[in-house]
C-alpha cells in the first residue's frame, strides 16, 4: 500500500509491463504510450482521473463493475476496453468519458448526470446510446451502426451534430 501516493503518470515507457497499486489516496492515473503493458491493477476508491491510451498490449479494462471499484471517477479515457454487448455506467461525479472500444454495442450513460463530454467516435459498432438526463452540452457522433439515441431531458443540450449514422431510424 502507498498511502501518500496520489498521482501516477507513466508516459513513454518501453518497459513497462505491469501496473498493480493498492492505493486508497490516488486521484489520478495516466498510462500512455506504454506499448509494453499488458496487465494494470488499481485499487482506488479516491480515483478521480483515469486516462489509458496508446498501450496496445494492455489487457482490456473492464467497465461492468467500474462503478463499484472507482465511484468517484470525473473523468474516464479509455482506448481498448472489454466492453462488449451492454455497458450501463453508474457514475454520478463522471464529466468526461472519451472511450474507444471496437465491440461496444450498447451504452447507456443516463446514470452519469453530471457527463458534459462525450467521445465515442471509435466505438464502430456502436447500435444504441442513452445519453438522457445527462449535462452534455454538444454531441457530435459519427457512427455507422447507431440505430438508436435516447437524449431526452438532456436540458443542457444545445448543440447535436450527427454524421454517418446511416442506420439511424428518425
Amino acid at each position: 500500500t502507498h498511502a501518500k501516493l496520489v498521482t501516477l503518470k507513466a508516459v513513454q515507457c518501453s518497459k513497462l509491463i505491469n501496473v498493480e497499486l493498492n492505493c486508497p489516496n490516488l486521484k489520478k492515473i495516466e498510462l500512455s504510450d506504454c506499448k509494453e503493458l499488458k496487465q494494470t491493477q488499481i485499487n482506488s476508491t479516491s480515483l478521480e482521473i483515469m486516462t489509458i491510451v496508446d498501450c496496445p498490449n494492455v489487457a482490456p479494462i473492464n467497465l461492468d463493475n467500474i462503478s463499484t471499484v472507482h465511484p468517484n471517477l470525473h473523468i474516464l479515457r479509455v482506448n481498448g476496453s472489454s466492453a462488449t454487448g451492454f455497458i450501463a455506467l453508474k457514475l454520478p461525479n463522471l464529466q468526461t468519458l472519451q472511450l474507444g472500444s471496437t465491440e461496444l454495442k450498447r451504452l447507456d450513460c443516463s446514470d452519469c448526470k453530471q457527463l458534459s463530454g462525450l467521445n465515442i467516435n471509435e466505438c464502430k459498432q456502436l447500435s444504441s446510446l442513452n445519453v438522457s438526463e445527462t449535462a452534455l452540452i454538444k454531441l457530435h457522433l459519427s457512427l455507422p451502426k447507431l440505430q438508436s439515441l435516447n437524449c431526452n431531458e438532456c436540458k443542457q443540450l444545445s448543440e447535436l451534430n450527427i454524421n454517418e449514422c446511416k442506420s439511424l431510424d428518425t
